[in-house]
């Protein structure tokens, strides 16, 4: 039954994804908060941030717990703490909250997904899905394409006058490309598109309970910390092979995707290795607000490649640090002296009308509690599900999580197997959610 309610759930989801960011109220002017402070640019989690802050500043400044592993680029040189503040909450979305004690809170939105029935619900997934974007059944992975070779192939389709437009830095539009070269574009992408969509319309989590696990690892071997996965049992033994006296083959863990980076209090951003590179956009924007003694947060478009800084205002020289292929898709914001790195949110009119159709029925066909959920911009939504990992986090004891640990679902208790289940039903809805604007 279509809830009544759906029409005006989808208008406040489009009407929220316009707002540039979550301020909250407004952070008053105090003293202690006009202090300068200088913090030295580099990639944190937010929680690690805001405790260098407290220490550098002595205003206790703190952040929810599902919120804190969130990672972002942060530096000030000679930075009003409040200018700061400001662009902390803008670049990540959250409020601050004024606390009893005197010290500060960013809050985030935390949901709670509601039960539902597994199997009703990836048939209500899989509708909204267009029909081509719902993987065969038993159709296993596409075949892997590697955007290298597929671009080659691109490349020798196009004209002549295109391939020198190419080879001289310019752009080709996707319109004048020949017929065959736009099919191949579009083939890859929608086995790309198929194949995200497997991962919540087939999920590998959906298994009885003796076989789905919460396995937790050691916080000093990286910033995952627990994870879910599942049981893959031994090979059988070669018919007739007799088994050697005393052997007994372990099953083994494999993780399904759904790795939580959260540990309360103890998050550590380590960057994984990477390949030689230029200059990102963020190293770049951290080390022109030391030069600009400004301050500089990125939390979305970091890892773009940077640009060169010029131009005779702090404006002009931000602004040129942006790619211009990203400019219509990202813009820099500033209050007092701290700026921070925004996404530009495309209008409702530019989302296509089959997504708005397709989204509409299934918030029909959802709890009413995923109408706010799915309303919030996508990191937001993905931090505020995280509440139901931190709740889930904090039913097992000290000595329930420690390292090498796995507990089955079998194992848990009932309202502990209902979280665990409800969250992983949180994760596939809104991957699907997000998957409609993309494949539409």
């Amino acid at each position: 039954m279509v809830r009544a309610s759906a029409r005006a759930l989808l208008a406040a989801c489009l009407s929220f994804l316009l707002l540039p960011g979550v301020r909250g109220e407004p952070i008053p002017d105090t003293p202690a908060l006009q202090r300068p402070v200088t913090l030295r640019g580099e990639r944190r989690t937010l929680g690690e941030t805001l405790a260098e802050l407290s220490k550098l500043s002595g205003v206790p400044l703190s952040v929810d717990e599902h919120c804190e592993s969130a990672a972002l680029a942060a530096g000030a040189a000679d930075c009003p703490l409040r200018d700061l503040m400001t662009a902390l909450a803008a670049a990540s979305r959250l409020e601050w909250r004024a606390e009893a004690d005197g010290s500060y809170r960013l809050r985030g939105p935390a949901f709670l997904p509601p039960l539902m029935d597994t199997a009703a619900l990836l048939r209500l997934l899989s509708d909204a899905c267009p029909p081509w974007a719902r993987p065969a059944p038993d159709s296993g992975p596409p075949p892997a394409v590697s955007r290298s070779a597929l671009m080659e192939q691109v490349y020798a389709l196009l004209r002549r006058s295109a391939r020198d437009r190419v080879d001289e830095g310019g752009e080709v539009p996707f319109a004048d490309f020949p017929l065959i070269a736009r099919q191949a574009l579009m083939e890859h992408w929608r086995g790309m598109i198929r194949s995200d969509a497997a991962e919540s319309l087939a999920p590998r989590w959906c298994v009885p309970a003796d076989r789905l696990a919460l396995r937790f690892h050691d916080p000093a071997q990286g910033i995952v910390v627990w994870g879910v996965a599942v049981r893959q049992d031994p090979p059988a033994p070669p018919t007739g092979a007799a088994a050697r006296p005393g052997s007994r083959a372990e099953p083994e863990w494999l993780g399904v995707g759904a790795n939580i980076g959260y540990q309360p209090g103890a998050v550590r951003w380590k960057p994984p290795p990477e390949p030689e590179r230029g200059v990102l956009l963020s190293e770049a924007a951290l080390a022109f607000a030391e030069r600009a003694r400004i301050g500089v947060v990125i939390a979305d478009g970091g890892g773009l490649p940077a640009g060169e800084p010029k131009g005779a205002t702090v404006s002009e020289g931000l602004a040129a640090l942006l790619p211009e292929g990203e400019r219509s898709r990202y813009r820099w914001e500033s209050d007092g002296r701290a700026c921070w790195l925004t996404r530009r949110e495309a209008p409702a009119a530019a989302i296509a009308a089959e997504v708005t159709q397709r989204r509409q029925a299934l918030l029909a066909a959802l709890p009413p509690e995923y109408g706010e959920f799915l309303a919030l911009p996508p990191s937001l939504a993905w931090s505020a599900l995280g509440a139901a990992w931190v709740t889930l986090w904090h039913s097992f004891s000290p000595a329930e999580r420690r390292p090498g640990r796995v507990v089955t679902a079998a194992q848990l208790s009932p309202e502990q197997r209902r979280q665990l289940i409800a969250a992983l039903q949180g994760a596939a809805v809104h991957a699907i959610w997000m998957l409609l604007e993309r494949a539409l």
